[in-house]
């Protein structure tokens, strides 16, 4: 097993309170279930890629990874989701640095201390998050515009609502990975 295991999904990161090392860690025990949950929903989303096209697939791969990478170099050590997996990797399944910062997403009330790499990949999901419902807005918007253009025979609108559609889905197909994270769940569930 190696590193690129966790990052392309291969194999599923996850910490046991025996292997998280700093106490903070352990208490409230929201950490670490919010810890191994983003590692799932990570996992998750690359198992979800279905049978998607190569086209779409890569595009998907491509902003998976973005959001894994997100906080590359900021911070303290380990300060984005592949730095995570590496310090999971080198200090043998555990988890031992003191380095973390707040979490205030949708994904708890307040504020919790989760790895650096943790909270920036979180952020990155709730990012995307957002921009998926504001598209969907969109989306739906363009959809009952497009049956009323046909209903009273407007084919100049027929076509731009066509093809607002599909600017629409094709700007924020990477963002379905987010998906995996079903609308009537959350990742303290």
């Amino acid at each position: 097993m190696s590193i690129q295991d966790y990052m392309r999904g291969r194999e599923k990161a996850h910490l046991t309170n025996s292997q998280a090392k700093p106490e903070w860690m352990k208490s409230p025990p929201q950490i670490l279930q919010l810890t191994n949950n983003a590692f799932k929903l990570y996992y998750d989303a690359w198992h979800g890629l279905g049978n998607a096209s190569q086209r779409t697939r890569t595009k998907i791969e491509i902003d998976l990874i973005d959001a894994a990478r997100s906080g590359s170099g900021y911070g303290l050590f380990p300060g984005d989701l592949e730095a995570v997996f590496e310090h999971i990797y080198n200090n043998n399944g555990s988890w031992r640095s003191d380095s973390g910062s707040n979490y205030c997403g949708p994904q708890v009330s307040g504020a919790l201390n989760l790895p650096d790499g943790i909270t920036n990949f979180l952020n990155a999901v709730d990012k995307r998050g957002e921009l998926l419902k504001s598209n969907y807005v969109d989306y739906t918007n363009y959809v009952k515009k497009l049956a009323q253009a046909q209903k009273n025979n407007k084919w100049d609108q027929i076509g731009d609502c066509v093809g607002n559609i599909e600017k629409v889905l094709w700007y924020r197909t990477p963002f379905l990975w987010v998906t995996s994270l079903t609308a009537t769940e959350s990742l303290t569930n």
